[in-house]
C-alpha cells in the first residue's frame, strides 16, 4: 500500500475517537484537524496529523493534506479521501485501485452510494462498476496524474460542491468518473449528524448557489439535489504550495 495515501478531515473529538479501529489500513494516513478538537492519543504512530487554527473549509483542508502527502510520500500514485463516518480496510481500497487501473482515462473511483440526484439516474452500470459524471468525496480514490492534469479542489467552496465541481472539470477534460457497485466494501456509521451552525448553513447555501451558477446559470433554484448539467470547461485550479499556517503535529 505504499502507492496510496489516505486523507481524512475531522472537526470534533467524537470523530477523533476510534479512528484507528474504523480505518484498518497499512497505507500512510494523513488526518487534518480542521475544528480545533483535541489531538488523538491512541492513533497509530505512523499516522500524520496536521491542524489549522480554525475551520478553513473542507476543500482547503484536503488540499493542504494533499500538498503534505506529495512532499512526504513522493512515490504515491493514489489519494484515498474518506469521511470520518466510514469504516473500511485494505481490501476496500485495493478494490478501488483495481477499478482505477482498468483504463488510463479513469480519473477517480468512488462508491455508488455517494452518487446523487440526476447523475445517479443517468449512471451506466457495467458489471461491478458504474460510469457517471460526478461523485461525492466521502469515499473517493483519485489518481495522482489526474490531479496533475485537472488541478486540485476549488477552495472558493467551503463544504459542499467542491467534489462535484472537480468531477465535472475532470469529465470536461476527457477523464472518466467511475464508482464501485459493491455494497459491502464500506460501512457508514448510523449516528445522527451534529446540527450545523447558522454560520455553516450560510456557507453551504453559498456553495450550492455558486455551484449552480457555475453550471446552471440562472437556474440556481431549479433543483433540490445535484442534477446533470454541462461539464465545466473553466481554467485549471492549482494549489501547489503547502501553506505555512498548517502545523504538522507529527
Amino acid at each position: 500500500m505504499d502507492k496510496v495515501c489516505a486523507i481524512g478531515v475531522v472537526y470534533s473529538a467524537d470523530e477523533v475517537d476510534g479512528l484507528s479501529t474504523r480505518y484498518a489500513l497499512s497505507a500512510p494516513v494523513i488526518i487534518v484537524n480542521n475544528g480545533g478538537c483535541p489531538e488523538p492519543k491512541n492513533a497509530p504512530v505512523s499516522w500524520t496529523f496536521i491542524r489549522s487554527d480554525g475551520n478553513v473549509g473542507l476543500p482547503k483542508a484536503k488540499n493542504a493534506a494533499l500538498c503534505l502527502a506529495l512532499k512526504k510520500f513522493p512515490a504515491v500514485e493514489y489519494f484515498f479521501f474518506f469521511s470520518p463516518d466510514v469504516s473500511f480496510n485494505d481490501d476496500s481500497v485495493f478494490h478501488l485501485i483495481d477499478l482505477a487501473n482498468r483504463d488510463e482515462k479513469i480519473a477517480c473511483v468512488g462508491w455508488h452510494r455517494c452518487v446523487f440526484g440526476g447523475s445517479k439516474e443517468q449512471m451506466r452500470v457495467i458489471g461491478d462498476y458504474g460510469e457517471c459524471v460526478e461523485c461525492g468525496d466521502a469515499i473517493l480514490l483519485v489518481k495522482r496524474q489526474a490531479f496533475d492534469s485537472i488541478g486540485r479542489f476549488d477552495e472558493r467552496f467551503f463544504l459542499h460542491g467542491f467534489d462535484i465541481d472537480w468531477c465535472r472539470r475532470a469529465h470536461g477534460m476527457g477523464w472518466d468518473i467511475v464508482v464501485s457497485m459493491s455494497d459491502n466494501l464500506f460501512r457508514f456509521r448510523t449516528d445522527d449528524a451534529a446540527p450545523k451552525s447558522v454560520w455553516c448553513q450560510e456557507k453551504i447555501r453559498r456553495d450550492n448557489f455558486m455551484l449552480d451558477e457555475q453550471y446552471f446559470g440562472a437556474w440556481h433554484n431549479w433543483r433540490m439535489e445535484f442534477a446533470p448539467y454541462p461539464p465545466s470547461c473553466g481554467g485549471i485550479i492549482r494549489h501547489d504550495v503547502f501553506q505555512e499556517k498548517w502545523r504538522i503535529i507529527r
